[in-house]
């Protein structure tokens, strides 16, 4: 019978993003972040004295950073087959995102209210799956500013949540990118569940590689403060005037720099943003000024 190790750690909501993307690199099949506890399974083949060296190693360098890493043991268990779905299951539960929407993994059986949009999301190893609240912030943008009919960008789409809901929000088209196959595999397959995969271009990518100058209504992107600004004169490129930039995955502590940088583009400006859990999600709106180079 087949067996997978649990690693278990407490983190800070700031370092969250980066230790995920980190255990995924170590080779975990799988990232959960719950009450600022971070939890990742790895297969029962790994040495996990190695992994634990290497975790040990990387919180003492973002420590040496000057970054806020939380003191305490590092725990190990082993889960067996028989027990590992719901170990992993039962910590995605169907969420309310707003009056209408809903989020709900695809075992879970749940009958939805009358009247509600429901996603169905298998997270696999991708990010997005309502839980954090970036995610849950973005959908909340997203039903407020989307208008049907729209083109739609998403870039980091991991799941393919944010992509799916704009379909389902009346979105006429959306093209969604990410770097990482897995992820684009992922969203594929909740797509098909979600009977949007009619409407989602799926690419494999950066949004660097896309021609549409001007072209989409809405730009998506919940990524990190640092990957949103590099790729701020693509979005400027590619969005309309007067059309909307939806971005989270950005700290309380970058706000200012975020909001000061985008601005001194001169392509956009702040229409609203929602702090959250430290975390903050952005609408800036297109200026009518040409494009940026």
């Amino acid at each position: 019978m087949r067996a997978w190790f649990e690693i278990r750690c407490s983190i800070t909501p700031e370092l969250e993003d980066s230790l995920v993307s980190f255990m995924i690199d170590l080779g975990a099949t799988g990232c959960w972040v719950e009450n600022n506890t971070l939890l990742a399974y790895f297969s029962e083949k790994v040495c996990t004295t190695h992994i634990l060296n290497k975790i040990e190693n990387y919180l003492k360098e973002l420590r040496q950073l000057g970054l806020s890493v939380i003191p305490g043991q590092i725990k190990v268990r082993k889960i067996v087959e028989q027990d590992w779905n719901s170990e992993w299951k039962k910590y995605f539960k169907p969420i309310q995102i707003s009056k209408h929407l809903y989020v709900k993994p695809t075992w879970e059986k749940w009958q939805a209210p009358k009247g509600a949009q429901v996603i169905e999301i298998d997270p696999g190893q991708a990010f997005g799956t309502g839980n954090h609240v970036t995610t849950r912030t973005m959908l909340q943008f997203l039903e407020k500013y989307l208008k049907p009919g729209t083109l739609v960008l998403d870039v980091g789409t991991g799941t393919g949540i944010l992509a799916i809901a704009a379909v389902k929000l009346s979105a006429k088209k959306v093209i969604a990118l990410d770097i990482d196959p897995v992820a684009i595999s992922t969203a594929k397959q909740n797509l098909q569940i979600n009977r949007t995969e009619n409407k989602i271009n799926l690419l494999v990518g950066s949004v660097s590689c896309l021609k549409y100058k001007q072209n989409f209504d809405m730009i998506l992107a919940n990524l990190t403060g640092q990957a949103i600004i590099s790729m701020i004169g693509d979005f400027a490129n590619l969005l309309k005037p007067a059309g909307h930039l939806l971005i989270s995955g950005i700290l309380q502590v970058e706000m200012n720099s975020i909001i000061e940088k985008i601005q001194e583009t001169g392509a956009f400006h702040l229409s609203e943003h929602k702090i959250e859990d430290d975390w903050v999600t952005f609408s800036f709106k297109r200026n009518f000024e040409n494009e940026i180079q």
